[in-house]
């Protein structure tokens, strides 16, 4: 795909040069209530101008649009994540000791491992 875009693409610059080089012919652009009168390789480079201006113009708008719908996932995620972390605290505080909560005057300092192990303790005298 990336090497079929690269050939269209060197097929587009080839035309626009022979187009250029080649137009020198003047042209008459009536529009009604004014008349131009121009070649034909200014219409093309125009043209040219005002393609790149819309493809310009469209990709900063899908770019602006995929960082805000990103940013407003990431928002999201964070508003989640601090609304569960209020209410764990809310709960904690609410019944300590229970879901995790843990009492200020608990000691947590032991090392406890499962009676059916056949590893004994280890040794904290270092």
């Amino acid at each position: 795909m990336f090497v079929f875009g690269l050939l269209m693409l060197a097929i587009a610059i080839l035309v626009a040069v022979v187009v250029i080089v080649s137009g020198t012919e003047p042209v008459l652009l009536d529009l009604h209530w004014f008349t131009v009168r121009t070649e034909v390789s200014v219409i093309l480079v125009v043209g040219l101008v005002c393609m790149l201006a819309a493809v310009l113009g469209l990709w900063l708008a899908i770019r602006g649009s995929r960082r805000a719908r990103r940013r407003r996932g990431e928002m999201a995620s964070l508003r989640e994540r601090a609304e569960r972390s209020e209410r764990a605290q809310r709960e904690a505080r609410a019944h300590p000791g229970f879901l995790g909560g843990v009492s200020e005057d608990a000691d947590t300092s032991f090392e406890s491992i499962p009676r059916d192990s056949e590893t004994p303790p280890k040794d904290h005298s270092d």
